[in-house]
């Protein structure tokens, strides 16, 4: 039975804007795809239908933001990469109050004021919350975490927390409109949204990298013909002149990389963040 082609969420969400990037590659991807009666959605995940036309032997498409997996996925053993489409980078921001411009600044601070800082993020185990641990470990210093549900930037502005490290989608038109201050980014590069944000590979800590990535994935054994085509569509997509527009505006840096330049990063962030978490103790709750 022929069914559209389906991308879908496999991890709970890790902030906001999420399903609006779901739904501009649904409504811009335009393939079509027979679909296979045994791989059609992962459980109680939301579906995201493209259009058009292409045949082949089935695939579902996975959306998956980079954090540790939490040891709930398998990705390389179950997924076959296509292409890492997006990269999100978060921003360390702060209190337009706190005596601190830079990432050296904060650390500074932070020393000579021990048990006085915490630092906001979406949630615990967000890429987020990890980022923070990494750096505090990597600085030698120590800040509270505070984990909300979502966006606190309302209490970073009110000072309620010094610190947050937030995606850039949320981030970024408060540091543009002076709100808050942006202290650095977490991709390995200036990211082109934000290119007056240093990063903290540029800050003191040489290959430090936290980016919630957007890949596309479908299951092990789909023919490789389908994997070529998904991919070069999604190219096609991300060169699009008013599609760059409308990710920076989400805080997204376009990617478009190879499925081996998506294995090799998605080999690399499981063991890296899952030391991350295993030393911070990270758990659900805490």
């Amino acid at each position: 039975m022929k069914k559209a082609l389906e991308i879908t969420p496999n991890l709970e969400p890790l902030f906001g804007t999420r399903d609006e990037n779901l739904r501009l590659l649904e409504q811009n991807l335009h393939i079509r795809i027979d679909l296979r009666s045994d791989a059609l959605h992962v459980e109680g995940a939301p579906r995201f239908l493209l259009s058009e036309a292409l045949r082949g032997e089935g695939a579902v498409l996975r959306n998956s933001a980079g954090e540790a997996f939490m040891e709930r996925s398998h990705p390389l053993k179950d997924l076959a990469p296509i292409s890492t489409a997006l990269s999100m980078p978060s921003i360390f921001l702060v209190n337009n109050d706190l005596p601190v411009k830079s990432i050296a600044e904060l650390i500074a601070y932070a020393k000579a004021n021990p048990g006085k800082l915490s630092y906001g993020t979406p949630g615990v185990g967000t890429p987020q919350h990890v980022a923070g641990e990494l750096f505090c470990h990597l600085a030698g210093i120590k800040m509270e975490h505070i984990p909300y549900r979502g966006a606190n930037l309302a209490d970073v502005m009110g000072g309620v927390v010094p610190v947050g490290i937030q995606n850039a989608g949320a981030s970024l038109p408060l540091v543009r409109d002076g709100r808050v201050r942006g202290l650095g980014i977490t991709s390995l590069k200036r990211s082109p949204n934000a290119p007056d944000l240093p990063t903290l590979n540029q800050s003191g800590f040489p290959g430090f990298e936290a980016t919630s990535w957007f890949a596309l994935l479908a299951p092990a054994g789909t023919p490789q013909p389908i994997i070529d085509k998904v991919r070069a569509e999604s190219l096609k997509v991300l060169a699009d002149p008013e599609m760059q527009k409308k990710f920076a505006t989400l805080g997204l840096d376009v990617v478009g990389s190879t499925s081996e330049e998506t294995r090799a990063a998605i080999a690399a962030d499981i063991p890296k963040w899952a030391a991350v978490i295993k030393d911070a103790n990270i758990k659900p709750g805490n």
